[in-house]
C-alpha cells in the first residue's frame, strides 16, 4: 500500500494518499488522530502511521456495522412484528 510514497511524507502527500483536502488533513494532524512531527516549520508524517490510521478506521467501521446489524437481537423477520399500539385491521377507521 502506498509503494510510490516515501516512508515520511508531507501534508500535501498525505492529502493525495487519503484523497482529502488540506483542512481535513490539518484537522487530523492537530487532533493527534494521525501523529506528525515538525521539521523546521513543516509537518512530516510517517507512512506507517497513515496505514495504521486507515486500519483503525476500517476496524471501527466494521464494528459499527456489526453492532447495527444485530440491534434487533434475534428478531430477523420484521414483517411479523406489530407496530407500536397493536395492529390495524383493514378497513378499520383510525
Amino acid at each position: 500500500m502506498f509503494e510510490d510514497y516515501p516512508d515520511v511524507v508531507t501534508v500535501k502527500e498525505l492529502c493525495q494518499m487519503l484523497k482529502i483536502g488540506r483542512n481535513t488533513a490539518y484537522d487530523l494532524l492537530k487532533s493527534g488522530t494521525i501523529p506528525s512531527i515538525f521539521v523546521g516549520r513543516q509537518r512530516r508524517i510517517r507512512k506507517a502511521d497513515i496505514i495504521f490510521f486507515l486500519a483503525k478506521s476500517v476496524e471501527s467501521f466494521a464494528k459499527k456495522c456489526y453492532n447495527d446489524s444485530n440491534q434487533f437481537s434475534g428478531n430477523s423477520d420484521l414483517s411479523k412484528t406489530e407496530p407500536p399500539g397493536g395492529s390495524v385491521a383493514k378497513g378499520e377507521n383510525l
